[in-house]
């Protein structure tokens, strides 16, 4: 199992709801989910995953480790959310050698929204994995957290993905590499 293969049993299914979004200088990555913290989680996701080939070994024979962190969220939006869990993530892996597989976020926090967002991360050390590319930063530029309503319609600008329909959440991110 390549590290695919344990985002894909930590979310209980094989279907990828993320997807590359094309950009002209940097690259990027689009998301659809029905639940806002299942939509951050798959950002993650999608980000870690787009930085590996997915053929890097010895991931199936990594343990799992689990932390909680604490995230200080400048604005209670949901934009500053979703950049700030993307930048924790590059910054526990430069700094901390922890490559997060995955994060489940604290939704009590969005019901408050306090300044500081928990979550739960499951992580493996940097050295067991193998980045194909560098992102040097997460971009604010054509960065969304959108809902949708029920029965609302949404295409991929690009025309790279999907066409999905609400209720649901859609992000698009763009990272400087």
């Amino acid at each position: 199992m390549n590290l695919l293969g344990i985002f894909e049993s930590l979310s209980g299914d094989d279907a990828v709801s993320w997807w590359v979004s094309p950009t002209t200088a940097d690259t990027g990555i689009r998301a659809f989910e029905p639940d806002l913290m299942k939509l951050f989680a798959t950002m993650l996701e999608g980000m870690q995953s787009m930085i590996l080939d997915d053929t890097t070994p010895g991931a199936s024979n990594t343990p799992l480790r689990t932390s909680e962190v604490s995230l200080k969220v400048g604005g209670a939006s949901d934009e500053e959310v979703l950049v700030t869990l993307l930048e924790e993530a590059l910054y526990e892996a430069e700094v901390h050698e922890r490559w997060w597989v995955r994060a489940t976020l604290d939704p009590i926090w969005f019901t408050h929204r306090q300044g500081i967002c928990r979550a739960v991360v499951w992580w493996i050390p940097v050295s067991d994995i193998d980045p194909v590319i560098h992102i040097k930063a997460i971009t604010r530029h054509g960065l969304i957290v959108d809902v949708l309503e029920e029965d609302e319609v949404h295409a991929d600008p690009a025309g790279v993905g999907p066409e999905f329909i609400g209720p649901g959440y859609h992000a698009h991110v763009i990272f400087d590499v």
